[in-house]
């Protein structure tokens, strides 16, 4: 499901769901299968395999797991088996993108990002694309890490991509190198949050709580209380993090930055 609100979360509006989607896929690439489009007549096979593995014959069973806006129209929705979809209307209509992604695999898009020109995704096997404005696709940027990336983040001249065992990863020139970011924990990143200037926060799944101002090449971990498996996090303003657990969200104020 997408909701979007208009007010601050006072109230929500219904955007997408598994049931709205089928439509919107079947739709847009039945036509181009009959037409003897070879990419679409292989889509429409995989939605046809999803369906028939759906507890609901009316709904699409792979989830959306990340949705991302560089203003208030252009916005992406990305999820499992390399969902896609497009909007330019601020969520009014989607347009699939499936196929315009380098992902012929049709791994999991775990998250996306956007640093207000361009947007990237991340997602399994090391997957990790951009996009390419001018042929409107998302390619492949080659990354070190073959494992599960779980976010990303791109901003003030940094891109960061995180995920399994401790793994994240930095690149100051648009993915073309890398370098390593030493956490030093085994638990799976989970979160890269913009603190207030060049300030970084990691965040893993087991609690961890990392700060950065130098792009990862040093980390200082923050002395927070872990509570038990962290699932999601954020920043309320820049000095307090928001921990999403089983047992509902904590707020935790923020050390100073070192």
């Amino acid at each position: 499901m997408v909701l979007r609100t208009e007010n601050g979360g006072a109230d929500w509006i219904k955007v997408l769901d598994g049931r709205s989607v089928r439509p919107l896929l079947e739709q847009s690439y039945q036509a181009r299968a009959e037409a003897g489009d070879a990419e679409a007549v292989r889509i429409k096979g995989e939605i046809d395999r999803l369906m028939a593995q759906s507890a609901s014959s009316n709904v699409m069973p792979n989830p959306f797991l990340d949705v991302i806006f560089s203003d208030a129209r252009e916005g992406f929705v990305v999820g499992a088996f390399g969902l896609v979809l497009r909007t330019r209307d601020g969520g009014k209509s989607w347009e699939p993108w499936i196929e315009r992604a380098d992902n012929d695999r049709r791994l999991h898009f775990y998250a996306a990002a956007s640093n207000g020109s361009t947007f990237f995704f991340a997602g399994e096997q090391g997957l990790l694309c951009r996009l390419d404005k001018g042929a409107e696709r998302f390619t492949a940027i080659p990354t070190p890490y073959n494992g599960t990336f779980f976010g990303v983040y791109a901003a003030r001249g940094l891109l960061v991509a995180h995920g399994l065992r401790g793994n994240a990863w930095a690149s100051e020139d648009d993915g073309a190198t890398w370098r390593k970011i030493e956490t030093g924990v085994e638990a799976s990143i989970i979160a890269a949050l913009p603190a207030g200037g060049a300030r970084l926060i990691l965040v893993s799944q087991a609690g961890h709580v990392f700060s950065t101002t130098d792009g990862g090449r040093t980390l200082a971990a923050l002395q927070v209380p872990r509570q038990g498996e962290v699932l999601a996090a954020a920043l309320v303003g820049d000095k307090q993090l928001a921990l999403t657990r089983h047992g509902g969200v904590s707020v935790l104020t923020l050390p100073a930055a070192q």
